[in-house]
């Protein structure tokens, strides 16, 4: 199970990880011991919240454990890039 999430640019994530829909925190990325006193923390800590019980929920719907589950290899998906236009 992958439940992804970005708190930095994504701009460097790799191709694969790119094609799926992470979690979205790039708004809250600080290293600044002060920002854990602000209004954003306390939205961070309520969008945190609310992810978490996501996660519950897929944690729940996940097949029990096998032993004999089968690893099957796929080839990794590759988003198409967007044409970019001339300035």
């Amino acid at each position: 199970m992958i439940v992804p999430a970005r708190y930095h640019d994504g701009e460097h994530f790799p191709d694969d990880a790119r094609c799926v829909q992470w979690e979205d925190f790039a708004d809250f990325a600080s290293t600044v011991p002060a920002f854990w006193k602000t209004r954003a923390a306390v939205d961070l800590d309520k969008r945190i919240k609310v992810w978490a019980s996501v996660i519950a929920s897929r944690v729940q719907a996940a097949p029990a454990f096998r032993s004999d589950w089968p690893v099957v290899d796929a080839e990794p998906v590759v988003a198409p890039s967007p044409p970019l236009g001339s300035l």
